[in-house]
């Protein structure tokens, strides 16, 4: 009997605790019940009503803290100013970086998701901002957690800290946004598991596994672009029943309504580095005024994009949202987008809480997420962008002279995927490419922003494309040809479409001469990295002979299945490695150029030697460009073959024979004889 009565005890106590762990988590929104409710939110001047047809209230819908008053709440000897609170993807970590380099501004290091804690989230923050310093009394204080728009929680946390602070909500394209998440996950997934020779496959889901959006994978699915739905939880206007329904037909996250104080200012990725002056110092300026600093920004334009690619690693992984394969995914992203875009621009835009810069920029950039970014042009409007043709090379094959050839000649301006560090450019070369390309020019042809392109030639546009990082693995460098082709349209601010390449010059190098032109310009790398008397090699054929010694036993080539069949050869071959990477490398720019079906010039770069004259009409012709100036001095790059001997340079042509594509092979083979 007696353990009977401790076993109900002990009942009762748990049924109790569990009580008390609902009721201090909140009660989240049940799909079933439509019921609806009317309620009176101590922050808000007006009545939030959700009430429709007279129905019984319904408190199901809101955090629990919903009942507290405003003197409870009122803490602001902790004041957070402002907080980016999502959406992922959506250039927040790069405005936490301007943030952080604002004079005025105490920003939290990273993200500051502990908001979301729901037993210590506001006390966290308010321990930081204690140990924050208030020296000056203009200093403004915020945090970034790009998941709070998502999950409540962290808003409710919030209002019991401060009832002043400014939210910041960043959102893009719908199928950007899935490109841009998945593959960062992919990145961060190998990143954390450096150490692991072989990368589990299960760890990776197949993006398809993330289509209906019953399924994310580390905050990634189709619905993550659900911006609708996340945005009515922070109960800017009225819902109606309609609005409610499709709010809760999204089941992936729960959701609940938290009324609350605060304004929001809304931007599109296109903002952030809008290539418009005239806009983007409007946009500066109003997001300056809407955090209360009283000091501009730096132009954010002359700032480097957060997170974006700046490394040659490429994963098998990683996707192009524009191959075929992914057509479902883009038609669900475009449909919701249609979907979220005419609520924001109808109704969440319409609520004097929210605020946004230059309306009308802002609602045309919402209007094209009904169309399919692979799809361009996609209107009549879009004819007038620029005809781009690649200048497809391995480093250190001639890339430079030929973009100042053209400069030159042409009396126009080149292009590259790259900002380049000579100009540091980051003037796109047409609005409609927010990724890039750019405009470069050589130091001669410079004349500060006043860019021209051909109305009616080709723009020839600088890619290395991807597979030729020098001190990687092999898993890093060896790529299929959708992933190569991918990157040759991958920019340091992002990516735009490969379908937007209309033709291709594909300039080749003497192996011997190119790969030893590879070991210079790290040397040159290391040089800027330290003391030259701590170089560990020198810059002649005993410097390079050492280099590849350690970039040899640096590789796994030993165990790399990729090396199998040419095993017995890289061990006659200093800087074996490298040379994989140069057949790999124009065997896949080959295919690519194939696979798009454009029209190719190949250039030797020893033409520029031999037929000059001929290359140069050749290639005028070619991006159909007339010849305004004479061309610039050509001066031949030396020549390497005698770092190799006799039986290196033999042991080279079985390799480069034994990989080769017929194609590759028919354009290099020459170097050997």
């Amino acid at each position: 009997m007696k353990s009977i009565k401790i076993i109900l005890i002990f009942i009762v106590l748990s049924a109790i605790a569990l009580l008390q762990a609902i009721i201090s988590v909140g009660i989240w929104i049940n799909k079933e019940d439509n019921n609806l409710i009317e309620l009176t939110y101590p922050y808000l001047d007006e009545s939030y009503n959700l009430q429709r047809g007279g129905q019984r209230s319904d408190r199901s819908l809101l955090p629990t803290n919903a009942t507290l008053n405003n003197k409870e709440n009122n803490n602001n000897n902790n004041r957070l100013d402002f907080a980016v609170i999502g959406f992922p993807r959506c250039g927040t970590t790069f405005l936490l970086e301007q943030l952080q380099e604002h004079k005025d501004v105490t920003m939290s290091k990273g993200d500051y998701c502990q908001i979301h804690n729901v037993t210590s989230g506001a006390e966290r923050v308010s321990s930081w901002l204690q140990s924050a310093s208030y020296d000056n009394a203009n200093t403004k204080y915020g945090i970034k957690c790009s998941t709070m728009v998502r999950d409540m929680s962290g808003i409710e946390n919030l209002m019991k800290i401060s009832n002043n602070t400014r939210l910041v909500v960043g959102i893009r394209h719908p199928v950007k946004l899935f490109e841009s998440f998945y593959n960062y996950r992919v990145l961060g997934t190998y990143n954390n598991n450096a150490n692991d020779n072989v990368l589990e496959s299960h760890i990776i889901p197949n993006p398809r596994e993330l289509l209906d959006g019953t399924k994310h994978w580390k905050g990634v699915s189709t619905a993550s672009a659900r911006f609708d739905a996340y945005l009515k939880q922070l109960a800017k206007l009225p819902l109606d029943e309609n609005e409610r329904k499709t709010m809760l037909d999204e089941t992936l996250w729960p959701k609940r309504i938290s009324p609350n104080p605060y304004k929001v200012f809304m931007y599109t990725t296109e903002q952030l580095q809008d290539k418009n002056e005239t806009r983007q110092v409007q946009f500066q300026t109003d997001l300056q005024h809407h955090l209360g600093l009283d000091s501009p920004f730096r132009d954010f334009n002359k700032a480097s994009k957060a997170n974006a690619a700046h490394n040659t690693q490429w994963y098998k992984e990683q996707i192009d949202i524009c191959e075929p394969q992914y057509a479902q995914i883009r038609k669900k992203l475009v449909q919701q987008g249609r979907i979220s875009s005419e609520w924001i621009i109808n109704r969440f835009i319409q609520s004097d809480d929210v605020v946004v810069s230059d309306k009308d920029y802002f609602i045309s950039t919402l209007r094209t997420w009904g169309n399919d970014p692979c799809q361009f042009p996609t209107n009549k409007e879009d004819d007038s962008a620029p005809r781009i043709a690649w200048l497809m090379s391995f480093p250190n094959s001639g890339t430079s002279y030929t973009k100042h050839l053209v400069d030159v000649v042409s009396g126009y301006n080149t292009a590259s995927n790259y900002i380049e560090t000579v100009m540091r450019s980051n003037d796109f070369i047409w609005e409609g490419l927010s990724d890039g390309p750019f405009y470069s020019a050589s130091p001669s042809t410079y004349n500060d922003k006043n860019w021209t392109i051909s109305p009616t030639g080709f723009v020839l546009t600088k890619t290395h494309c991807g597979s030729y990082c020098l001190w990687c693995k092999s898993e890093h460098y060896i790529s299929s040809a959708a992933q190569f082709s991918r990157s040759c349209g991958r920019t340091d601010r992002g990516y735009y479409s490969k379908t937007l390449a209309k033709r291709a010059i594909h300039v080749i190098r003497d192996p011997f001469s190119n790969i030893v032109a590879r070991f210079h310009l790290d040397y040159q790398a290391k040089l800027r990295q330290q003391n030259e008397t701590n170089i560990i090699y020198t810059r002649d054929e005993k410097g390079f002979r050492k280099m590849c010694s350690e970039l040899d036993s640096s590789e796994d080539i030993a165990t790399s299945p990729f090396y199998r069949d040419i095993r017995h050869l890289v061990k006659a071959i200093p800087c074996s490695s490298d040379f994989f990477r140069y057949v790999q490398w124009h065997n896949l720019a080959h295919i690519t150029t194939l696979n798009l079906d454009i029209p190719t010039l190949i250039i030797h770069y020893e033409n520029y030697t031999h037929n000059f004259n001929q290359t140069v009409d050749k290639l005028h012709n070619f991006l159909q460009l007339d010849m305004k100036n004479p061309p610039p001095l050509f001066v031949m790059g030396k020549t390497y073959r005698e770092y190799f001997t006799r039986e290196e340079r033999t042991a080279v042509k079985e390799m480069v024979e034994k990989l080769s594509t017929k194609k590759t092979w028919e354009n290099v083979r020459h170097y050997f004889q």
